[in-house]
């Protein structure tokens, strides 16, 4: 599920980070990341304008961060957020 970020946030990327988010934006949006339009090759710049939701809990920007630097080091298989892990793990841990 996507929760809307209001006002949507515009955050400063490096040109590493702008790379990953170009070449993974199916799979951020897969993962309900959203943007207001596809970075350019010339942006330092993206406005984020909805974040995962998973189990009541919204990601944040910190997240949203670490999945950038994730995909930087990924390289094929199947992925999954270290948020989504880390929400799915608590919630056993609440069982």
């Amino acid at each position: 599920k996507q929760s809307a970020v209001y006002p949507p946030n515009r955050v400063a990327l490096s040109t590493s980070q702008v790379q990953t988010l170009r070449h993974n934006f199916i799979l951020l949006q897969k993962w309900k990341f959203s943007f207001e339009k596809e970075p350019r090759t010339d942006d330092r710049s993206i406005v984020i304008t909805g974040l995962p939701s998973i189990c009541g809990r919204v990601a944040g920007l910190d997240d949203f961060f670490e999945i950038l630097a994730e995909l930087n080091h990924f390289r094929g298989g199947e992925i999954r957020p270290a948020f989504v892990k880390r929400i799915l793990a608590a919630g056993f841990l609440l069982l």
